[in-house]
């Protein structure tokens, strides 16, 4: 299975990370699959991220170091997927690292029905928290699923996720299809697209991505409006999995609702609330409206709606 003379190309974006970009890199060029491509997109930096790159390019003639102005992490991997030049393409974060056989154990499950393979990720938190690592996005073998099982995995996100980093995917699914730039969270509408375009997705049971959780990432970062397109990619998603795959609408529901719930205790929780009443107050009115929703929604846990339904009474 799989095709061990085709190009892989790894596509990682790149903004300010010089404390964690030389691991990454690393990680990349010391991969026991050697035929790879590594395009290195600076986003802008202002630190010595970019000088980095360059060095690194000077060194191995498989990277490309790509400077462009900063437009963020979805012009990055645009301009990554513009250049491409492998058969196959994955995507690594700049302050991520991976396992040195990830890309060959992701390249043996490829073969002609097969168009996405995913592997487990770990959550690495640093020395100063906790310093452990977590073990998610895992099936208990390696696991074949159809394109519907697949998307249904997909919406439950237990063992597939929206992020693009753990996954290796043929290029043609790319096609006609990019990175919604502008946007926070692109990686969902995306995925689900790629999913839906897919004829078989591969997991192959084991996690090989190390996926760092720094405090100062732009996910945990103080609330901002834009985190909205959060839950409007989740609710453009159910939509159309209300068109397509009816059986997992409700499954897809749960999500959106969830969307919405931690969206309103970001707000609840963030020190400059008074900015987003009014975004606060839609919010609780698309809770509201689907009160009965929630209570009969069986992929919601009871922990879950007891939180929902306590979100429901805020300024009643």
């Amino acid at each position: 299975m799989g095709c061990q003379a085709e190009m892989i190309s790894v596509i990682v974006p790149v903004y300010n990370v010089e404390s964690y970009l030389e691991r990454c890199i690393d990680s990349i060029i010391n991969q026991t699959y050697q035929n790879l491509e590594i395009i290195l997109v600076d986003d802008g930096s202002t630190d010595k991220s970019g000088e980095i790159c360059d060095i690194y390019a000077q060194r191995d003639i498989r990277v490309k170091s790509i400077h462009k102005k900063n437009g963020g992490a979805a012009t990055a991997r645009n301009k990554g997927l513009k250049i491409a030049k492998g058969a196959y393409i994955g995507f690594v974060d700049s302050d991520d690292y991976i396992d040195p056989d990830m890309y060959e154990s992701l390249l043996k499950y490829l073969d002609k029905e097969i168009d996405i393979v995913t592997c487990g990720r770990y959550l690495v938190y640093p020395p100063n928290t906790c310093g452990l690592k977590r073990k998610i996005l895992c099936a208990d073998k390696v696991t074949k699923y159809s394109k519907v099982q697949a998307i249904e995995e997909l919406i439950k996100t237990e063992i597939f996720a929206y992020g693009v980093n753990e996954k290796l995917y043929r290029k043609e699914l790319f096609n006609e299809i990019k990175f919604p730039c502008g946007r926070v969270s692109e990686d969902l509408p995306l995925t689900y697209a790629l999913f839906n375009k897919c004829r078989n997705v591969v997991n192959i049971g084991e996690p090989k991505y190390y996926n760092f959780q720094r405090a100062d990432s732009s996910t945990r970062s103080s609330f901002r409006f834009r985190r909205i397109d959060y839950v409007i990619f989740l609710r453009d998603i159910l939509i159309d999995v209300k068109k397509k795959y009816p059986i997992y609408q409700e499954i897809a529901e749960a999500k959106y609702i969830c969307g919405v719930a931690y969206l309103l205790r970001n707000i609840q929780e963030c020190k400059d609330k008074q900015q987003y009443v009014d975004l606060e107050r839609r919010l609780l009115m698309c809770l509201r409206n689907m009160k009965i929703r929630v209570l009969f929604n069986k992929y919601l846990n009871q922990e879950e709606k007891r939180i929902i339904i306590d979100l429901m009474k805020i300024n009643s």
